[in-house]
């Protein structure tokens, strides 16, 4: 007999609501999003795994927020982190610049070189990148994600001709957000398009 066992996101919106949405200046209706994994038999949903998104996210812009916390995009923190990341590893001094272009136009906000080098103290300390970017995820819907992987290939290919070790941290990176190896490839395959 044969059984096919697997799992499934459901997406679910919990609640809609209205908020001021710093990314569009303006009162805008939000979703409240809970993303749940299931186990299921023969692709039907038998029992509830773990949530693993749970985030607003702004109706008109579709960026995600904090359900606590309004005041910036979910992906902001992860672009950060990922951008410190990836300085410390390629020399701060020789990245400031590239970092600061990339920030800014993934942001539209002014570079924040204390949150850089508050990260960075964090990863010589020895916090681990990769268990952070899981824990942000939880906060982050698939636009979020994507945002965070095009500043680690951004900053990448600023700062190296990217190579096989190179692309194994994007992928990575992609990894721990819970996004596909394929769907990593799709990413900079646009980035290729557009640059």
């Amino acid at each position: 007999m044969l059984f096919l066992l697997g799992e499934k996101v459901v997406r679910r919106v919990s609640d809609e609501g209205s908020f001021h949405c710093p990314v569009c200046d303006s009162l805008q209706t939000s979703l409240h999003i809970i993303d749940k994994n299931y186990f299921t038999l023969f692709f039907i949903r038998i029992l509830p795994l773990e949530i693993i998104g749970d985030y607003l996210e702004c109706c008109q812009c579709l960026h995600s927020f904090d359900p606590d916390n309004t005041t910036q995009p979910t992906y902001i923190p992860g672009l950060v982190l990922v951008l410190s990341y990836l300085m410390l590893g390629y020399g701060i001094n020789n990245s400031k610049s590239e970092a600061a272009a990339i920030y800014k136009a993934m942001t539209d906000r002014e570079y924040d070189e204390q949150a850089i080098q508050d990260n960075i103290v964090a990863f010589n300390e020895g916090e681990d990148l990769f268990k952070t970017l899981k824990r942000l995820a939880f906060r982050l819907n698939t636009m979020g994600k994507i945002r965070v992987v095009e500043a680690a290939y951004l900053i990448t290919r600023a700062l190296s001709e990217v190579e096989y070790e190179d692309r194994l941290r994007v992928n990575l990176i992609g990894n721990a957000l819970g996004i596909s190896l394929e769907f990593v490839n799709e990413i900079i395959n646009r980035i290729k398009q557009i640059h």
